[in-house]
């Protein structure tokens, strides 16, 4: 069972204080059609002022986002929205919709094929005499120091400097203030 993120959580993953602000707006359920949830995923057609609805899928596991809005953000407003709503008790149980488990799958195969990639790397020789070059350095020394800490930020919710570090509470009354 995936564990349900706090409201403060989701505000942690937004890009910028704007997303979160945003986000806030659009976690209400009148936004939502069809939003649902189950284990693994958090689902929702966010009725915007377009002819089509914005059909918003978030994988809780990982967490991954999927949105067809416009924005370029990630994770945009909507997705954001639509976890918030979620960590509220907002979402309720369903059966999921045709492209949220096309999207899964699609997760899915390719992951799986990362896998295989990984466990049976091609072999190539080593050539004879070519140079070695410098490795890439981290602030520490360590080659890796740099893309590491990035993925365990990422991974673990540390960019609360990306909505200011800003609780629920704060952008939501800041939002919703006159």
């Amino acid at each position: 069972m995936t564990v349900r993120p706090t409201p403060e959580q989701v505000l942690l993953m937004a890009p910028d204080r704007q997303a979160a602000a945003a986000a806030v707006g659009v976690a209400e359920a009148s936004n939502w059609s069809a939003a649902g949830c189950d284990d693994q995923a958090v689902w929702g057609q966010y009725i915007a002022s377009s002819a089509e609805p914005y059909e918003v899928s978030i994988e809780l596991t990982v967490p991954a986002f999927r949105c067809t809005c416009p924005s370029r953000k990630l994770p945009c407003k909507h997705c954001l929205g639509l976890l918030l709503l979620h960590a509220q008790q907002g979402v309720q149980p369903a059966r999921r919709l045709a492209f949220v488990e096309a999207w899964l799958q699609r997760r899915a195969i390719r992951e799986a094929a990362l896998r295989d990639a990984l466990a049976d790397p091609v072999e190539t020789p080593e050539p004879a005499a070519a140079p070695q070059a410098a490795p890439d350095v981290g602030v520490d020394g360590d080659e890796s120091a740099a893309v590491g800490t990035a993925a365990l930020l990422f991974a673990f919710g540390g960019m609360a400097g990306a909505a200011g570090g800003y609780s629920f509470e704060a952008i939501r009354s800041h939002s919703l203030a006159p």
